[in-house]
């Protein structure tokens, strides 16, 4: 008699807490999409920050091509005005590329203030969750 009491009494306080439960359960779930939204923005973002790479690294080569070409207009000769010319280009390349790096250092920072964010939110999620199971 005394075990079937402690039975029933078991089975209706885990029936009682099974609302509770589900919800926790869909909270859980809402948040671990979140979660793997943000991943996958981040991992856009990685994506987007390497073809900025890219394309300074294209530009930097450019540069120097150009350089070249101007050592050897310098050495044929050519006039004055085009040497001018090509240098204040290549000066307004160089300060693209300054611009575009400084771009690419903040959207790094940015990326990981980002995750370590993304990252706390989901250990006190994880801590919440284990406050709440006790």
């Amino acid at each position: 008699m005394k075990k079937t009491l402690m039975i029933a009494t078991t089975l209706s306080t885990l029936l009682a807490f099974a609302p509770i439960a589900r919800a926790v359960d869909g909270e859980v779930k809402a948040d671990s999409q979140k979660v793997e939204a943000d991943k996958a923005k981040i991992q856009s973002d990685k994506k987007e920050i390497t073809q900025d790479k890219q394309q300074v690294q294209a530009d930097h080569k450019e540069v120097k091509k150009l350089k070249k070409v101007i050592k050897e207009e310098k050495k044929n000769g050519t006039s004055p005005d085009k040497i001018a010319q090509d240098q204040e280009e290549l000066k307004k390349k160089k300060e693209e590329q300054k611009k575009d790096v400084e771009k690419l250092k903040t959207a790094k920072q940015e990326l990981k203030k980002d995750r370590q964010e993304k990252h706390k939110d989901v250990k006190e999620q994880k801590q919440d969750e284990k406050k709440q199971s006790t």
